[in-house]
């Protein structure tokens, strides 16, 4: 056994590539391969138990005991001097968040989803509150999500109730349809939530996020509108449907009254910033800055709605 240590510390560190991350992985420095640094390690901690590991793929016992022993030895020897594959994500590829596939848009110096937010629960796996009461949603102080059209009484394009929606691709009071068209529609409640409503290293944009945007836009496209450049191809009333030459792909979800009805799916979108509107005209009321598209549009709006809303959220690489 003496000679064949001797051995593993004279051999390079070489690195041979290995098929998936086994489930046990003793690579205490992080660099994807098996080395005699992670070897060296590994010794240190001969005969220490209780040790839980650290995070991620990195799993250091070989055996259910928890404890660094002759097990763990015996599991390394077959991995020194190999790596396993690191995946190398870059802006354009998806990113999986809660059992969902985003599409992803480079767009200037950031990142954003191309998707609207669907997610039912907080980064953290606490599920985010789902309120169909119209009266609830609009008093809720807690973070509180739908889908536009879910639990509503009734309604359609000039139906009463409490549902109008005009998208001209199918039934946007349909919350499958919806769902699927559209995402989420969430209150700033759960926007700002400390527990996170984005991926780890994603965040709701900012009031500035958003601008740099649409600055980073017009730059790429000087000569065409912002809303044409941002909205999607199809799926908005009137055939107002726009060019989607950033890939962000704007589809109009329409948003949640406070008084709980939903309206506009096909006709606007409204995406939540997560700067509070410091200068709002209502003293009682708490407002938020957020982007708006409206059919007929001209311009991104900037705008300033109640935190008690449900708008469509976005998120941005941070």
């Amino acid at each position: 056994m003496r000679k064949l240590l001797a051995s593993l510390f004279l051999l390079p560190g070489l690195c041979e590539a290995q098929s998936d991350v086994p489930s046990f992985n003793p690579d205490f420095n992080g660099d994807s391969c098996y080395t005699v640094q992670d070897l060296t390690h590994l010794l240190s901690l001969f005969g220490t138990c209780g040790i839980p590991p650290e995070s991620g793929t990195f799993f250091p016992f070989s055996d259910v005991d928890s404890c660094y022993s002759a097990f763990d030895l015996i599991a390394f020897l077959p991995l020194f001097s190999t790596c396993y594959p690191v995946e190398i994500w870059a802006c354009g590829d998806p990113v999986e968040f809660n059992g969902e596939d985003y599409h992803t848009a480079p767009i200037g110096d950031q990142c954003w989803f191309a998707q609207n937010l669907a997610t039912e629960l907080y980064r953290n796996g606490d599920t985010i509150p789902t309120v169909l009461d119209g009266n609830a949603w609009g008093i809720s102080e807690d973070g509180a999500t739908c889908i536009f059209g879910e639990g509503a009484t009734g309604g359609g394009t000039f139906g009463e109730g409490d549902c109008f929606g005009f998208s001209p691709l199918g039934d946007a009071c349909n919350e499958l349809f919806s769902l699927k068209q559209f995402g989420r529609l969430y209150n700033f409640a759960a926007v700002t939530d400390s527990r996170g409503i984005c991926p780890s290293g994603w965040k709701v944009p900012s009031d500035q996020d958003w601008t740099a945007m649409e600055e980073a836009i017009i730059d790429i496209h000087p000569d065409v509108l912002a809303v044409d450049i941002l909205k999607s191809t199809n799926g908005w009333s009137y055939q107002d449907n726009g060019l989607n030459l950033v890939g962000f792909t704007a589809n109009p979800g329409g948003h949640r009254h406070p008084a709980g009805m939903y309206y506009g799916a096909g006709l606007f979108t409204t995406w939540w910033s997560s700067t509070i509107d410091s200068l709002a005209p209502n003293p009682f009321i708490e407002y938020s800055w957020m982007r708006h598209i409206a059919v007929n549009s001209i311009e991104v709006i900037r705008g300033s709605n109640p935190i008690n809303q449900g708008h469509s959220v976005r998120c941005i690489k941070e």
